[in-house]
């Protein structure tokens, strides 16, 4: 079963992390980690490119323009190749 995890995010530097650790720590990893970041401003953008280097499914795409929320959202989702997918949110 192959499952990609799809996390929309926007300044989230607080709580990224340890979104993307949860998820690859599963009992059933992912197939894919997709992390779309929105243009942030905090500091998300360095944690994403660190952690892209330390777990192997993990896939970031930086938009090049702020879409906003839904749009986002929309875009994690069709960058997906898994056969199920799951929406993360790095937030508390």
């Amino acid at each position: 079963m192959k499952v990609s995890v799809c996390i929309p995010t926007y300044n989230q530097s607080l709580y990224i992390e340890q979104a993307i650790q949860s998820a690859a720590q599963q009992s059933h990893p992912p197939f894919e980690i997709i992390v779309s970041n929105d243009c942030s401003t905090d500091g998300t953008a360095e944690i994403l490119e660190k952690l892209a280097k330390e777990i192997p499914s993990l896939k970031v795409f930086n938009q090049p323009v702020n879409l906003g929320m839904v749009p986002n959202t929309n875009a994690v989702l069709r960058l997906a190749t898994g056969e199920f997918i799951e929406i993360g949110r790095a937030h508390v």
